[in-house]
């Protein structure tokens, strides 16, 4: 019997054109990685993404215990590294989306591909200045650095903007000391200041500046306090100055905007992000130590402007969900 001719209709052919695509994609994304084509730091960066996810579930879990974690609305991604809008520490306007995409822990492997680029190695310093308005990004680089073998010293300022770490029994502080407590964070040299107008806290409520200075207490650190902002911030370079080794400075890492980093400089919000390599000019302020410590020739790492810093660095703004680590191949692959 006569077998009538096998067809094929469109939508069919359209069909099977797409599936041959995926298949093509996917199989490319998997040699992208298979032979060789990713970064040089690339087990570098995954360690730095994977212990940054696990810092995240840490303190979600902490701040479920203290009934503290944010509504899905504020935090859909349920990271617990979104603070409330307002508190008692609370020191200027901030921006959800901004500190939303900070939590990505891409971000970390971001920040090992970004100090690869500068010439290091495995024991030599990074000065971390970390305000509380990113805490993820404040773990996404304490982790990059950790993974590279390097030697973070780190200014911590406890106030933080609308979103950050602005719950006052878990500001940055006692995240920090979270993460050190569960052995997710190596001890490190510090120091804190309180943050706010001035690095001394002026501009907050002063319930907020009891429970900062109980935090510190507890915690046993060292705080350092002088008037005026320029006896602060010499104070502060000379403490970091005393733990550096003459010659083994990769870089300064500034997170956020603290007066302790940017100094009160007019011209501040204009500074670049991402690596900065010239001298900074600070114009009609008090410089602060990015100034200084580009002015001393050391690179500045600067992540602020959180928009403009992942789109330099190819990764999502506001992403929800957040992205599996090691897929984006603008990070991971060379």
């Amino acid at each position: 019997m006569h077998k009538p001719p096998i067809t094929h209709s469109r939508q069919s052919i359209n069909l099977l054109a797409i599936v041959a695509v995926a298949t093509l994609l996917v199989w490319f994304s998997m040699s992208f990685f298979s032979f060789g084509i990713t970064h040089q730091h690339y087990d570098n960066m995954l360690i730095a993404a994977r212990k940054s996810q696990i810092a995240g579930i840490v303190i979600r879990s902490a701040k479920e215990r203290l009934g503290l974690l944010m509504t899905e609305e504020i935090d859909p991604n349920r990271t617990g590294l979104i603070g409330p809008e307002y508190s008692t520490i609370t020191t200027s306007l901030g921006i959800l989306e901004a500190k939303r995409t900070t939590t990505n822990p891409d971000l970390a492997a971001a920040f090992v591909r970004t100090i690869s680029r500068l010439n290091f190695v495995p024991g030599d310093a990074i000065v971390l200045v970390l305000s509380g308005s990113f805490p993820g990004a404040n773990i996404a680089s304490i982790m990059a650095v950790e993974s590279l073998g390097l030697k973070p010293i780190i200014v911590h300022s406890l106030g933080s903007s609308m979103f950050g770490a602005t719950d006052p029994e878990f500001n940055w502080l006692e995240i920090y000391a979270e993460l050190f407590s569960k052995g997710i964070l190596g001890k490190q040299a510090g120091f804190v200041v309180l943050g706010g107008d001035g690095s001394a806290a002026v501009n907050m409520e002063s319930a907020g500046v009891t429970a900062l200075r109980a935090s510190v207490q507890r915690i046993g650190i060292q705080l350092l306090e002088k008037r005026p902002t320029s006896a602060l911030i010499d104070a502060v370079e000379a403490e970091v100055n005393g733990l550096l080794e003459p010659g083994r400075t990769v870089a300064l890492l500034n997170v956020g905007g603290s007066l302790i980093g940017l100094g009160t400089c007019m011209n501040s919000d204009k500074f670049p992000v991402g690596v900065i390599r010239k001298k900074i000019v600070c114009q009609d302020g008090i410089p602060g130590l990015m100034v200084r410590f580009s002015n001393r020739g050391i690179p500045i790492i600067h992540a602020l402007n959180i928009r403009r810093l992942a789109k330099q660095w190819n990764l999502p703004y506001d992403p929800q969900p957040l992205p599996t680590i090691g897929n984006n191949l603008r990070v991971y692959g060379n």
